[in-house]
C-alpha cells in the first residue's frame, strides 16, 4: 500500500525520506542478487512508472511524475524494507533497521489522537464541520505535545519517557483549578515529567480485539421505524 510508485515519487519531489515495508507480493518476488548490489540482503533497484495512474492525483501531479525513481531495498529478518536514502555512508543498514524499530512510537501516536482525544469517529452531520473538528483535535493534540516537551527539557528527560495520557488529564485540572502562574505552571511541567513509561522499542501486539463487541444489529433506520418493528415483532434476539 504505501511502498506505491505514485507515493514513492510524491515523496521524492518533496524531499521526504521514508522506511516503509515492501508489499507483501514485492517482497517476495525481490531478489538481492539484482541491480546495484551493497552488502547482503541491501541493494539499490531501478522502478519504471506503471501504465496507470493514481485517482488521488490531480492531472498536473500526474504529469509530474518521473519516468523512473531509485529505491534502496534492505532485508530484516522476514521483512523487505524500502528507503528513500541512497547514501550508505550517511545511513547503513543498521541504522535503517533501528529506525524501523521505533515504529511503535508511530503506533502510540496514533492511538492518542484515536482513542485519548475521541477522534475515533466523527459525529458532525456536514463536512465542513467534520474538518473543523478534526482541527481543533490537532491543535489540542499539539497543546499536549508541546507541554510534554516543555516539561522535557525543564527536568532534562527525552519526551518519549512521557505519557501523553497522563499529561492531558495533568493539564485538563490544571486547567479547572483556574489559577494560573508561573509557580503553578512549573509544578505542573514537574508533575507531568514524573510519569515515566516504558521503553517500547520493537514491540509487538497481535491485532485482534480484546473485548467481545456487541451481539446487537446496527441501527440503520430511524429510530421512529425501529420503535414500530420493535412493537410489531417484538425486540430482536441477540446471537448465541
Amino acid at each position: 500500500m504505501y511502498s506505491t510508485y505514485s507515493l514513492l515519487s510524491y515523496v521524492l519531489k518533496y524531499k521526504i525520506d521514508i522506511v516503509f515495508v515492501q508489499n507483501g507480493a514485492r517482497a517476495k518476488k525481490t531478489d538481492f542478487t539484482q541491480s546495484k548490489i551493497i552488502g547482503d540482503n541491501d541493494h539499490i533497484i531501478t522502478i519504471k512508472k506503471p501504465k496507470e495512474n493514481p485517482q488521488w492525483m490531480s492531472e498536473n501531479e500526474i504529469k509530474e511524475i518521473p519516468e523512473e525513481i531509485r529505491i534502496c531495498e534492505i532485508k530484516t529478518k522476514d521483512k523487505v524494507l524500502i528507503i528513500t536514502m541512497l547514501c550508505v555512508k550517511k545511513t547503513p543498514a543498521k541504522l535503517i533497521k533501528n529506525l524501523y524499530k521505533q515504529r511503535w512510537n508511530i503506533e502510540v501516536d496514533f492511538r492518542n489522537i484515536k482513542i485519548t482525544l475521541d477522534l475515533k469517529e466523527f459525529k458532525c452531520k456536514t463536512p465542513k464541520m467534520i474538518i473543523k473538528g478534526m482541527w481543533v483535535s490537532f491543535l489540542a493534540y499539539n497543546i499536549i505535545r508541546s507541554l510534554m516537551l516543555s516539561s522535557a527539557l525543564y527536568a532534562n528527560v527525552t519526551p518519549r519517557t512521557i505519557s501523553f495520557k497522563s499529561t492531558l488529564q495533568l493539564y485538563l485540572h490544571y486547567l479547572d483549578m483556574k489559577i494560573y502562574s508561573k509557580h503553578n505552571l512549573q509544578t505542573l511541567l514537574k508533575l507531568i515529567a514524573e510519569k515515566v513509561i516504558g521503553n517500547r522499542a520493537g514491540r509487538i501486539e497481535p491485532r485482534f480485539l480484546k473485548k467481545r463487541g456487541n451481539a446487537y444489529k446496527l441501527l440503520t433506520v430511524p429510530r421512529n421505524i425501529a420503535r414500530a418493528e420493535v412493537v410489531k415483532n417484538g425486540h430482536y434476539k441477540k446471537m448465541k
